[in-house]
Formats: structure tokens, C-alpha cells, sequence
């Protein structure tokens, strides 16, 4: 029997019409109903609860209240109480049905507000990878190796389309939309931009987050201490993860995301970001033998068609230091 036919048969219990049978169907349901439950979990029976209540306070309120009997079809009079059972149980009937077809077919049950699962997209490039990737909306997305970001499935048909970038680089080049603004989480900082080209590294190993600017214009909002700025083509911002330092300046434009064609300019960088890049590049590691390497600082450009062996020299030769190979690593010193 459907919910529509049960709620049929309540009318006709309440007008007095209903035959013997269906009144002793009426009282059998009524006397086993709490056996009937499902076997929902807390969180669901919370929901139920909440969901009829209001729903029979509705039932009660839109009875009406100027008799305190009413008279059905065949003339009997049936007490106002028995009036606002049936219309409570009528609303039972209806809420229940619903929970159980929402039980069966996994769809969200009434009142339900929880939030459905978003399916998220994974993108990653590996180390010796530079993988370009177009989203949904036209956007195009260079990532450089060791790199990971993440957005749902349908971003762009919200209201902001977001993207998460969890570690590595990226070079954005943003389809214009001045109604659904384009936003990226790096975790110090958070960049927004209607429509431009910029680019975003934040990578684990290194002690800072940096956002260049090739054209158009950015708003980058600080995490630490709330602050906001705007950079234009060709500016930058360096956030400091640890002592949250914040230096802005001007870059250039061709060098900051040359590593798209394989390509790395290096200005006074530390021996961390040189093996970073290395790494990235050839898939090898570059280890400091001593501390005095450590703090050692590289300006020069690394082009990932020129074989490793030949980098490695080329690097080497900058401080005059000496390299030895062991295994998958190289040990500088």
C-alpha cells in the first residue's frame, strides 16, 4: 500500500466510512508502529524527531478549533481529538514514507542539511615533470614537478572558483570572469584575481610562499595578521613562514615562470632551493656535506635539457666545491 492510499484509508477511518476490515488494519498499524521503525542511527533519529514534531505541531494548529466535535459524512460525531490523531497519523504516514525512500534510494531525507559529498580533483606532477592541465572554465594550469593541487570536480559553477594548492608550483593563467572570482589557497596566503596571469610557489621544503604577477592585477590576502595587498604586473610578494616576514619588489616577468620550458633562473638562492630545483628537475638529490655548504648562495640558470652530470659541475664550480655520488644522491662539499 502506497502513502497515498494509506492516507486515503485514514480519511475514510475519520469520516466514518472505513469497513471493518480497514479499521482493524487502521488499529493494527497504529498498535505495532514503534516495531516498525527502521533502524536509523543517532544523528537520523535526532532528525526524525525533530521533523515530525514540527510536522504534527503544523497538523495540530490547522485543526479547526470552533467545535469541540465534528460531525462526519453518515451523521456521527467524532471528539476533536480523534480529529487531530488522524490528521497527526496522516502525517506520519507521509514522513515515515519519505525517511524510507530516502533510506532505500540514498537520496537526502527531509530536513536533512548535512553536507553531500563533493567529488575533488587531484592533480600532481612528479618530480622531472612539467604538466600543463585546462579546467572546466578555460583556465590553464602549469605545475611544476613536486607539485599537488586540488579543487572540486564542478568549481566553476560556484561562486568563487577555488583551488587549493597543497605543495609545489603553479603558473596560472586565468580565464576572465568578473562574476566568479578565482581563488587560490597556498596556506600562508590566499590570491584572488578575476581574470590575469600570475604564478605560486609553496613549497614544503622552502621557508617561504612567493606570488608573482605577469599581468593583470592580484589581491593577495595574508593568513598571519590579516593583511591585504594588491600586486600588479611584474610585482611580487616573499610571506616568510616562520618569522612572517613580508618583502614586495619587482621581478622579471620572463624568468619567473620560465621553468615552463624547462628553464630556472636562480638569483642568489640558498643551497635549499638549489637542491629543490634539482630535484624537481632530474629526480636526484643534493645533499650539503657540511655546514659551510649550507649556507653557501647560487646565481646561475638551470636548463633541464643540459644532462645532470654537466649541472652538477657547472654548480659545483660556482664555490669551488667538490661532489661525490652515492647512490641517488649527491653529496656536495
Amino acid at each position: 500500500m502506497t502513502s497515498k492510499e494509506f492516507q486515503e484509508l485514514l480519511r475514510k477511518y475519520r469520516a466514518g466510512n472505513a469497513t471493518d476490515q480497514e479499521v482493524r488494519l487502521i488499529n493494527k498499524w497504529y498498535q505495532a508502529f514503534e516495531d516498525k521503525l527502521p533502524d536509523w542511527n543517532t544523528h537520523q533519529q535526532k532528525e526524525i524527531r525533530n521533523s515530525i514534531h514540527q510536522q504534527i505541531l503544523n497538523a495540530i494548529d490547522s485543526t479547526q478549533p470552533a467545535e469541540d466535535q465534528q460531525e462526519t459524512a453518515n451523521g456521527r460525531r467524532w471528539p476533536r481529538q480523534l480529529v487531530r490523531l488522524a490528521r497527526v497519523a496522516a502525517v506520519l504516514v507521509g514522513v515515515f514514507f519519505a525517511f524510507y525512500l530516502a533510506r532505500q534510494w540514498n537520496m537526502p531525507s527531509p530536513g536533512d542539511t548535512r553536507q553531500q559529498v563533493v567529488e575533488e580533483v587531484v592533480v600532481e606532477a612528479g618530480q622531472g615533470q612539467v604538466k600543463q592541465v585546462t579546467l572546466a572554465d578555460s583556465t590553464v594550469l602549469w605545475l611544476n614537478g613536486g607539485t599537488k593541487v586540488r579543487f572540486e570536480k564542478a568549481f566553476h559553477k560556484s561562486a568563487e572558483r577555488k583551488i587549493y594548492l597543497d605543495y609545489g608550483e603553479v603558473h596560472f593563467d586565468v580565464k576572465r570572469d568578473t562574476l566568479k572570482p578565482f581563488v587560490v589557497n597556498s596556506g600562508f596566503a590566499t590570491t584572488k584575481v578575476l581574470g590575469t596571469s600570475f604564478a605560486v610557489k609553496a613549497y614544503n621544503e622552502l621557508p617561504y610562499e612567493l606570488i608573482s604577477v605577469s599581468s593583470g592585477k592580484v589581491q593577495v590576502s595574508v593568513q598571519h595578521g590579516n593583511q591585504v595587498y594588491i600586486l600588479g604586473a611584474g610585482e611580487f610578494i616573499k610571506i616568510g613562514k616562520e618569522d612572517h616576514r613580508l618583502d614586495l619588489g619587482r621581478t622579471e616577468q620572463e624568468q619567473s615562470s620560465s621553468w615552463r620550458e624547462g628553464i630556472t633562473f636562480l638569483d642568489q638562492a640558498s643551497f635549499v632551493e638549489l637542491a629543490l630545483v634539482l630535484k624537481n628537475s632530474y629526480g636526484v638529490t643534493l645533499t650539503a656535506g657540511n655546514k659551510a655548504i649550507e649556507k653557501q648562495r647560487y646565481t646561475l640558470m638551470i636548463d633541464r635539457k643540459v644532462p645532470f652530470d654537466d649541472i652538477v659541475e657547472a654548480v659545483s664550480s660556482v664555490n669551488n666545491n667538490q661532489i661525490r655520488k652515492e647512490g641517488g644522491q649527491v653529496i656536495m662539499f
